[in-house]
């Protein structure tokens, strides 16, 4: 046994200065940024780096308290980003890049051409589209309801009246 705690009190562990501890943080924070984008290693690397600056303010500071304060400073660091900082994380809006599909939702237009066995093709805009929905005759005025992958899912629109707008009007292919 007293072979063990001799070689506690040297253990490399116990002999952290203040560049040991910033070097575990910027290694923690370089892990964070190329392997685990989770925010959970950047909050580990912080904790080492308040060590770290502790360490200068108190010199002597014994290896026990170094280690039971990067323990403590990590988990209320987490728990802070996890309960407070993370629901505030401000999410950028979605740009809707690479989804023209999304803004001709709930447009309505005119069929030039008939749904024959739920599909078709149209063209909107300056792009090609195909179209699912009910078999419809063309001058059936339609509305885009959803996507399915890279086509419009379409449905017929009651009771509209005005069919005469010819800047909306699909031409089936």
């Amino acid at each position: 046994m007293n072979g063990w705690m001799e070689w506690m009190a040297d253990a490399p562990w116990t002999q952290m200065g203040v560049w040991h501890w910033w070097g575990v943080a910027v290694v923690l924070i370089i892990v964070e940024v190329l392997f685990v984008p989770a925010f959970f290693c950047l909050w580990l690397g912080v904790s080492a780096l308040l060590v770290g600056l502790w360490l200068i303010f108190v010199p002597g500071l014994d290896w026990r308290m170094q280690w039971f304060g990067f323990s403590f400073l990590a988990m209320v660091s987490l728990l802070v980003w996890q309960l407070w900082l993370r629901p505030r994380w401000q999410r950028l809006p979605e740009s809707g890049l690479n989804q023209r599909g999304h803004h001709y939702l709930g447009r309505e237009v005119t069929l030039e051409s008939p749904i024959h066995h739920g599909c078709g093709r149209v063209r909107l805009d300056d792009t090609s589209w195909k179209i699912f929905g009910p078999d419809l005759p063309s001058g059936v005025r339609v509305r885009i309801t959803g996507i399915d992958g890279i086509a419009l899912l379409v449905e017929p629109v009651v009771g509209s009246a005005d069919q005469s707008n010819k800047s909306d009007v699909l031409s089936i292919s």
